[in-house]
């Protein structure tokens, strides 16, 4: 209560020194003011005077109710004396600090907003906003705005929103809707709103494309996270490519291109491919304790399987497409070649040591045909 009447007797006594301002103020000050009646010195001022001068004042201060201060009858500038809404800051410098000390309670600005006669606000209306306006030179213009907006259907203690980021394109005057984040905590980027993707990103790029991200996937759904794209957003079903992970396993819709902007193929890659990981050589066929089959078994294997040891069997998939596990294949036809080159060099070796066998029996023949040949001379 004393702080109730402090306050009070602070009021008065600045009305009552404004007063006093008021009757001792020269007449070319007052030519500036809209009190309604001036006073120079020695004027003889009337009650009605006096009186209008108050009730100017009053109609211009500040109220008290209980322990609140309030102002009802017009807008309230500060640093302005035209103020354009009920509030109006105007100045070089015009922050507003909003300052929390305590355990539990913190700075807040709230947006609050009921329809006519105090009832229920509806679908799609606007619950307030901030807008940031720019002078360009002859009035204030806007530059972008944060709206909060009803996304659905009121009920009992709900109320679900969203929130939509506008911005303005350079010689437009028309703002363009950047973002928005739906009641389901949904993102759009770029204008387009989300239904049941957790974020989605349209793009024009130089082609005309839009690009998206899809969400994680919830209950059955097969793909966790996608990036799709399509040439309008007005059918995000008519899908121009598609890249998704399907529960860990990278997927993607139409053909590749690494290096090249028109791949012929699944995959074409423009330029040289590294490899890393897995075993891809097969050196180890030199090694001293590998067992190298012979080329009898080799062959027997060969044509038993139709296929060679080394490169893994022929494997086709549901619609009878030949599935390669690249690495495995490239290690197996690497293991045969390396083997081939040994059973090489076991042939040659062979040939060498029958070629020696073959000088000895050539040798030998010679002998015994000139053996035979002297035989026949001495007889």
């Amino acid at each position: 209560m004393n702080k109730i009447n402090l306050i009070k007797n602070r009021i008065w006594f600045r009305t009552f020194i404004i007063a006093i301002a008021v009757f001792m103020m020269p007449i070319t000050a007052l030519a500036q003011t809209t009190v309604p009646n001036t006073f120079a010195s020695g004027n003889t001022i009337s009650s009605s005077e006096v009186n209008a001068n108050f009730s100017h004042l009053a109609d211009r201060s500040w109220e008290l109710s209980g322990s609140s201060l309030y102002y009802s009858s017009g807008n309230v500038g500060i640093g302005t004396i035209t103020p354009l809404e009920l509030l109006t800051l105007e100045s070089p410098d015009s922050d507003i600090d909003m300052t929390s000390i305590g355990n539990t309670e913190k700075s807040a600005l709230l947006f609050r907003r009921a329809r006519a006669g105090t009832t229920s606000v509806q679908n799609l209306d606007e619950l307030g906003a901030i807008y940031a306006q720019g002078f360009d030179g002859a009035d204030y213009k806007n530059a972008a705005s944060i709206s909060f907006t009803v996304d659905g259907s009121p009920s009992a203690d709900s109320v679900p929103g969203d929130i939509v980021f506008h911005t303005y394109p350079e010689g437009s005057s028309t703002s363009q809707r950047s973002m928005i984040i739906t009641s389901a905590g949904n993102v759009g980027i770029g204008g387009i709103a989300p239904s049941n993707q957790k974020l989605i990103v349209e793009a024009t790029l130089n082609s005309g494309d839009n690009y998206a991200i899809n969400g994680t996937a919830v209950g059955t759904a097969s793909r966790n996270i996608g990036l799709y794209g399509w040439a309008s957003s007005t059918d995000p079903n008519a899908e121009n490519f598609g890249l998704w992970i399907d529960k860990g396993d990278a997927i993607f819709d139409g053909n590749v291109g690494i290096g090249t902007s028109s791949p012929a193929g699944a995959l074409d890659v423009n330029g040289t491919i590294y490899q890393r990981g897995g075993q891809i050589h097969a050196d180890y066929v030199f090694e001293p304790d590998y067992d190298l089959e012979t080329i009898e078994e080799h062959s027997s294997y060969m044509w038993t399987n139709k296929h060679l040891e080394g490169v893994p069997k022929r494997s086709v998939d549901d619609n009878g497409n030949e599935i390669v596990e690249v690495g495995s294949q490239r290690k197996g036809i690497l293991e045969e070649l390396e083997k081939a080159h040994i059973y090489i060099e076991q042939l040659n070796n062979q040939i060498k040591d029958l070629n020696k066998q073959l000088v000895k029996y050539s040798s030998l023949e010679e002998r015994l045909f000139n053996l035979e040949s002297k035989l026949k001379t001495d007889n």
